[in-house]
């Protein structure tokens, strides 16, 4: 495919992505629920941020998470819990605020890691290449894997990469930001440009655009599902 262009007293899971856990007890303090989950805590910091500490499954780690203002908080085991358990009323934004700041966190992370494997790549053939039809054809390539750079549209800086093995197998950088993450063939600035899901496929775009002596740049978006925004971008 390609385009042309000019969020009672068992817990209870709520519909946001939390769980419900206000009434363990008649009386039960912060702490109390943070070790009910797992936690190992003797005391609370009742500073509205959030805290890492152990668990009772993983005491050498930190797994554990919490943040607590005096009267209401948020807990959660990374390691026996998909989402939260709260304590109190009106904490859906310690959620949030927990959420942005880990995925702010890995992707940061997963860029710094794909700025890595990007300098120590080398331009070179590789397999997959000669599969899809691109025989003398090369790409970055770092331990035998094929390496596509995904850069954000507007800014061009490195969010992750796609590694491609020889049978054509792909992965992403975990933590890695694949929305609005491009790949260009030819001048990004160019006045017309095709988008495409697959790195093959862009190949395959610019080599018949090339074939029409058309200047054309290809955006390869990874997935039909970012196509769709990098195309309002």
């Amino acid at each position: 495919m390609a385009y042309r262009r000019g969020g009672n007293d068992r817990p209870e899971v709520l519909g946001h992505g939390f769980i419900e856990a206000t009434t363990w007890g008649e009386g039960m303090s912060f702490v109390a629920h943070a070790q009910a989950h797992g936690l190992i805590i003797n005391h609370a910091i009742p500073d509205g941020r959030w805290h890492r500490v152990p668990t009772v499954d993983k005491p050498r780690k930190r797994n554990g998470a919490y943040i607590f203002d005096g009267n209401s908080g948020v807990v959660k085991n990374w390691a026996t819990m998909e989402s939260f358990a709260r304590y109190g009323e009106k904490v859906s934004q310690f959620i949030k605020y927990f959420d942005n700041t880990e995925e702010r966190i890995k992707h940061a992370r997963a860029a710094k890691q794909a700025q890595e494997i990007i300098t120590r790549s080398v331009m070179a053939e590789h397999d997959y290449l000669k599969r899809k039809g691109f025989a003398s054809m090369k790409g970055l390539v770092a331990d035998e894997e094929l390496i596509v750079p995904m850069r954000d549209f507007k800014t061009y800086q490195p969010t992750s990469v796609q590694r491609i093995k020889a049978d054509g197998s792909k992965k992403f950088l975990p933590g890695g930001r694949t929305k609005n993450a491009v790949f260009v063939l030819g001048n990004r600035h160019a006045a017309v440009s095709w988008l495409c899901e697959g790195y093959a496929t862009g190949l395959s775009i610019q080599a018949a655009l090339r074939s029409m002596y058309s200047d054309a740049a290809v955006i390869v978006c990874f997935s039909a599902y970012n196509l769709a925004h990098v195309r309002l971008c």
